[in-house]
């Protein structure tokens, strides 16, 4: 199996459904309401009406951030904890979202239908959630160990540090190997659901094993297509960037520009994410029948 040809057929697939794409943007843009809501509301109580918000607001550098976080720690860890469990929140959510996507995808002959995609998040919906606590429980301790392993080389790193540039650098270093095995763990997740949905399996600790193997056994494939199809809303996020700083919000015409290009972007998100299933379902498939 071509990574190219999974990449070209994961945009293929993900542009022509469409109506698949809108719907899903229309629940990720209620579901986003209420999380915005519920933040500002936790920003509010923890923040409240002190300088906190104008002091970041003067503008933000190493100094300026680390004096704020001295000064106004328990109102942030106030913010922070809502934060995530609002994550929690949003994840579980496109965790239901999941298996109507996959099971629209799965079948390249038939059109979407409200009824399949919802039947599909009906029938995967325990098992996802299962896949859902046990991926996420390896998260926390994969991220909770890496992150002390790389605190104490990062403190090493950056204690005979003189300026901001190299702690700037030690952090960038960082935060890539931070995030390389959590990639992994999370594309070991997405092709257990492919797996799932496909072999229509019910032990999702099989499940996760048999995707752990695939994963490895065709490891530069499926790193290859990643990064491949990172690309792709990498590059429409810089175009989102160039609109925003070319456009402005200067005046009411530039404002509601605006607010058009981000709901636009917030449904290329969408699209990304059929694309991201559809191409890895795409190499899964020809991968297991090519062996």
């Amino acid at each position: 199996m071509s990574v190219l040809r999974a990449f070209v057929t994961g945009i293929k697939r993900a542009t022509t459904e469409f109506r698949m794409v809108l719907l899903l943007y229309v629940i990720n843009l209620l579901a986003a309401l209420g999380l915005a809501l519920a933040f500002r509301s936790a920003l509010e109580s923890g923040l409240g009406t002190s300088l906190a918000r104008s002091e970041l607001m003067d503008g933000i550098s190493y100094p300026v951030l680390q004096e704020f976080l001295g000064q106004h720690m328990e109102e942030v860890s106030v913010v922070f904890r809502q934060m995530v469990w609002l994550t929690l929140l949003y994840m579980l959510v496109n965790t239901v979202l999941a298996g109507g996507i996959l099971t629209t995808i799965r079948d390249k002959d038939v059109r979407f239908s409200l009824r399949e995609f919802f039947t599909g998040c009906g029938t995967y919906f325990f098992r996802f959630l299962r896949l859902f606590f046990l991926f996420g429980i390896l998260l926390i301790v994969l991220a909770s160990v890496w992150a002390i392993v790389l605190g104490v080389l990062f403190d090493a790193f950056v204690t005979d540090g003189t300026s901001e540039v190299t702690w700037i650098i030690a952090f960038v270093i960082m935060m890539v190997l931070f995030l390389l095995p959590i990639m992994i763990l999370i594309l070991v997740a997405d092709y257990a659901k492919i797996s799932a949905v496909l072999s229509n399996t019910h032990s999702m600790l099989k499940t996760a094993w048999r995707s752990t193997k695939f994963v490895f056994r065709h490891f530069f494939q499926v790193i290859g297509l990643q990064f491949l199809m990172l690309l792709v809303p990498i590059a429409l996020f810089a175009i989102y960037l160039w609109l925003d700083l070319s456009i402005g919000m200067t005046s009411i015409g530039t404002i509601w520009l605006m607010l058009f290009f981000q709901q636009l972007f917030i449904l290329t998100r969408v699209w990304s994410r059929v694309f991201f299933f559809s191409g890895e379902l795409e190499l899964y498939e020809g991968l297991q029948i090519s062996q």
